[in-house]
């Protein structure tokens, strides 16, 4: 059993900062259409909305440009807003393992996985960071050659 104690606040800030951007990126692809087609049923009535008046008409041409700006804009606002979040996350956290000792971790030896499709047990060598520490004390020039009587 490891357990997390810290975590690298700049490091953290930059990952949350790629994850915000996606998911804004992404919000604003799949939630735009749909407020779009909201907007438009409210805006022009049922009956223009289904395909008789046609999606943008009664007033509604501009959203598509409001459409691509947001595209652009929410991934770069979400990038920041993640970042700033993230470290903010990241120093919170950091207090509260203090107090606390931190999340306890389970780590376990996988085998090596071959993406051709073939199983493979090799098991891969623990990171140094995992080995068992060992305090040997390898002898100096001295000591290795003076034999005892």
């Amino acid at each position: 059993m490891v357990r997390l104690q810290k975590i690298g606040i700049l490091s953290y800030g930059y990952i949350m900062a790629v994850i915000s951007a996606i998911v804004s990126f992404l919000y604003i692809l799949i939630a735009f259409p749909a407020i779009q087609a909201i907007m438009n049923l409210v805006m022009n009535g049922f009956q223009d909305s289904m395909g008789y008046g046609g999606m943008g008409s009664g007033g509604m041409e501009g959203f598509g440009g409001l459409f691509v700006v947001f595209l652009i804009v929410a991934p770069i606002v979400g990038a920041i807003i993640g970042f700033i979040g993230g470290c903010l996350g990241a120093i919170i956290y950091n207090i509260a393992a203090k107090w606390t000792g931190g999340i306890e971790l389970n780590f376990v030896k996988a085998p090596v996985v071959d993406y051709s499709g073939k199983s493979s047990m090799q098991v891969e060598e623990e990171p140094p960071s995992f080995q068992k520490e060992v305090s040997s004390v390898e002898p100096t020039d001295d000591e290795s050659t003076q034999k005892t009587p």
